[in-house]
């Protein structure tokens, strides 16, 4: 454990610069606990989703805007355009989602470079696919919660707050998309005892999103560092009808079978130039992953 424990520091050391500064990369002003503390359930996004629909998702990851790495958004934006002109229209996509690090410091530049991408891939839905209510959905990475990042995320990202879910479906085929809070690598007392009630409370299939994975991949600094919570989630979503987790932070993404669940790293949109294509089947409640490069 020490000797990972340092390994983990050196890691964390040799990424840091006068970019972020010692205190910059280990401190987060506003704590989980002040920003998840009761879930907030919206409206559901697709009014047209019924029960024995079939359709598509898009996830990204790690966008990372501000970095000084190379972009690659106008091949992305003509891939997603490829996408939604497919002969296969259960593939069109009908929201997205951002898995979270769509800024690399949290600045207002940073996040505003992200809702003009998002504003394009709403412009091609609705071009393409005639699609109003298209939306991109978002949670916080570890990096967009640097600086001030909470209070600019909160008042320019939809939908406004860290910590919710929303339905597709109805009746018995409904499903239950949950959006968490690991942003500051832990989900927090607050949250956990609220998430631990909503799911007992929510007999729906569920998807979970969340930044931090809960499996290390053989990268424990990627994942969630406190073993004790990886344990009482992995627990609470056995228990509770968890289908598929999604998550980012580790760029080169991955697959793991949980048993109840599984468990999918986006692959990062930045690092890896590659974005997921999740299609479900909501009849009998089939998820097919596909990862696209660009």
């Amino acid at each position: 454990m020490i000797k990972k424990t340092l390994a983990f520091l050196i890691f964390c050391l040799s990424f840091t610069s006068c970019k972020y500064g010692l205190t910059q990369a280990f401190y987060r002003k506003h704590g989980v606990n002040e920003r998840a503390a009761v879930i907030k359930t919206i409206s559901n996004p697709v009014t047209d989703v019924q029960a024995d629909s079939v359709y598509s998702v898009v996830l990204v990851s790690d966008i990372h805007f501000g970095s000084s790495r190379k972009r690659a958004d106008e091949k992305f934006l003509e891939a997603f355009t490829a996408i939604c002109e497919s002969g296969d229209e259960q593939l069109h996509p009908l929201f997205a989602i951002n898995v979270g690090d769509m800024t690399e410091t949290a600045s207002k530049k940073e996040y505003d470079d992200f809702l003009a991408l998002c504003n394009s891939m709403k412009q091609i839905a609705k071009d393409k696919n005639n699609n109003e209510t298209f939306e991109v959905y978002s949670i916080l990475g570890n990096h967009d919660v640097f600086n001030n990042g909470w209070n600019v995320y909160k008042e320019k990202v939809f939908p406004y707050t860290s910590y919710y879910r929303f339905y597709t479906g109805s009746d018995d085929k409904k499903i239950g998309w949950y959006f968490l809070d690991s942003a500051s690598g832990s989900l927090g007392t607050k949250q956990i005892k609220n998430l631990e009630q909503e799911m007992k409370n929510d007999s729906s299939v569920k998807i979970v999103i969340n930044h931090y994975p809960l499996f290390e991949n053989n990268a424990f600094y990627f994942a969630i560092q406190n073993t004790d919570e990886a344990d009482r989630l992995l627990s609470l979503f056995a228990k509770n009808n968890v289908k598929h987790i999604f998550a980012g932070h580790f760029h080169t993404g991955w697959e793991y079978d949980h048993g109840c669940f599984k468990e999918t790293g986006v692959k990062g949109y930045l690092g890896k130039r590659k974005f997921a294509l999740l299609t479900i089947d909501q009849r009998n409640g089939v998820f097919n992953v596909k990862h696209f490069e660009f």
